[in-house]
């Protein structure tokens, strides 16, 4: 099983290269007002680096980012668990004022966390999946994070 688990981190490593918004997109306003910086300060609202992050018991928190054209960034999490939903909103496919078609488009990302502090060093890792639709188009795909 050790072997296994060496074996995806190793894998989602080395070819793990794909840029979805969600997974680069501060989660909360903490990370959005210092642009994803003082990520070496323990504070329990970092996903940047899962070291930094602490478990607190009935720790609960819920952010919601409204950007530019619509597009909202919804971020729960508890415990150990952040569940994050980008939503792009509804696209409109029209050329003059004739409407082709109608879609929406979002993006969910669902992660766990977990640190360990080994010698005065602290250690983390974030495994997650996440979830993309455009249209038609539908992805899936895992996450991981080490942190040290």
């Amino acid at each position: 099983m050790k072997i296994l688990i060496n074996f995806i981190v190793l894998c989602s490593l080395i070819i793990g290269q794909a840029e979805y918004q969600i997974l680069t997109l501060p989660k909360n306003l903490f990370q959005l007002s210092t642009n994803g910086g003082l990520s070496s300060i323990p504070n329990q609202n970092n996903y940047f680096n899962p070291a930094t992050y602490k478990n607190k018991k009935n720790n609960y928190g819920f952010s919601l980012i409204q950007y530019p054209s619509d597009i909202m960034m919804l971020n729960l999490n508890t415990n150990k668990f952040s569940l994050s939903i980008l939503d792009y909103g509804e696209f409109i496919d029209q050329e003059y004022d004739t409407v082709h078609k109608k879609f929406t488009s979002n993006e969910v990302l669902l992660q766990y966390f977990y640190s360990h502090t080994i010698k005065n060093v602290n250690i983390g890792i974030s495994i997650g999946g996440f979830y993309s639709k455009i249209y038609t188009y539908n992805s899936y795909g895992l996450t991981t994070s080490i942190g040290i």
